[in-house]
């Protein structure tokens, strides 16, 4: 149904269409998608705020795996320590124990490679990454808190003087 008073007659002949009717292209500015933030499929793409987050986040990572790093190398002069407040002897480290913190090490390294993988990829696709540094984050320290304890319980002495003073 057409409006009232609106008539349409159809073209007669080979009466060409004049173009310049048409309403003119729109102009795309610079930091701007002519689809105006959505993404081919559909869904819109993340905010500039994220990408800086997620590189920020990257970066306090790389600080957080050299200072994990430290910690790890320095469980065995901890656990001498223990042994001196606690009045247990000297500690001599078990034969795994430089075995299970090079493991520990390799995994922080390789967690935050496979972060910063997977934020870039995000991040490329145009989508929001700012979780993958902070999972992983979290999956650090509880892979450091598992080394920890996996040096802990590889001796024997420590563990009896733990035992004797539970409550």
């Amino acid at each position: 149904m057409a409006p009232p008073g609106w008539d349409w007659k159809p073209p007669t002949g080979d009466e060409p269409v004049p173009v310049a009717a048409a309403a003119p292209a729109p102009t795309v500015r610079a930091r701007e998608s002519a689809t105006d933030g959505v993404l081919a499929t559909g869904r819109k793409s993340a905010p500039l705020w994220d990408a800086r987050l997620t590189i920020a986040l990257l970066i306090i990572g790389v600080l957080g795996v050299f200072s994990f790093v430290q910690v790890q190398n320095s469980i065995p002069q901890a656990i001498a320590t223990l042994y001196e407040q606690e009045g247990l002897g000297s500690y001599t480290p078990a034969a795994s124990v430089s075995g299970i913190i090079t493991g520990g090490l390799i995994a922080q390294v390789a967690l935050w490679f496979v972060a910063a993988a997977i934020s870039i990829t995000l991040l490329l696709r145009r989508r929001r990454a700012f979780w993958v540094p902070l999972a992983f984050g979290v999956i650090s320290v509880l892979t450091m808190m598992g080394i920890i304890l996996a040096v802990m319980l590889t001796d024997p002495t420590l563990l009896g003087h733990m035992e004797s003073t539970r409550l």
